[in-house]
């Protein structure tokens, strides 16, 4: 028997902006394609708590005021994930760190993220309307 948690989840993505316009991508190492930090909700935790732990594990930015801007479906082999972005403040005095030995993470403008692979279309798409919007 196949649980449903194993079918399915929720994820959620943080599209974090900084002074210049340019959005903070994360390229993870093992598929060396380009998402947004995030990922998925714990059980217990509500989107806000799991957003913030999420970002937090990724980047070590503390982000706040958190508002939904785009959600999409997308499969991951046989597992369906259902995806929702949000657009986040963060510290401007945070220092990014990350594990560099899983992910790596850059500012990109919309030039730039138009030219990279992605997880999939549906995350292009999403991340080049936010940058083109802002």
């Amino acid at each position: 028997m196949i649980s449903d948690h194993l079918l399915g989840h929720i994820g959620q993505y943080a599209f974090i902006k900084n002074s210049e316009g340019a959005v903070l991508l994360r390229k993870t190492l093992i598929t060396n394609k380009w998402g947004l930090p995030g990922g998925r909700i714990e059980e217990g935790e509500n989107w806000e708590q799991s957003l913030t732990r999420e970002v937090k594990e990724e980047t070590d930015l503390d982000i706040a005021d958190p508002h939904p801007v785009a959600v999409h479906m997308m499969n991951e082999g046989a597992l369906l994930k259902y995806c929702v972005y949000f657009a986040v403040q963060y510290r401007n005095d945070g220092r990014i760190r990350y594990n560099k030995k899983t992910h790596h993470l850059q500012w990109v403008s919309y030039d730039e993220a138009n030219s990279l692979t992605y997880e999939s279309p549906g995350v292009r798409d999403i991340v080049l309307a936010f940058l083109r919007n802002q």
